[in-house]
């Protein structure tokens, strides 16, 4: 397979503008961007940090 110049960079680099916030996590305040999980638990929204910390096995 022949390398083509320039394919696999627009994986790599970095997004052009300011990248803002779409929503915060209510337990933490962490920004959350598009394309990260969220997860809405009867209106409240939690990261997956959130999510996971707060995991229990019984």
């Amino acid at each position: 397979m022949e390398h083509i110049h320039g394919y696999d960079e627009w994986k790599t680099k970095e997004p052009e503008g300011d990248m803002q916030p779409v929503e915060h996590c209510d337990i933490c305040g962490q920004p959350l961007y598009c394309g990260d999980a969220l997860i809405d638990a009867f209106g409240v929204k939690w990261c997956d940090d959130c999510l996971r910390g707060m995991r229990r096995i019984l």
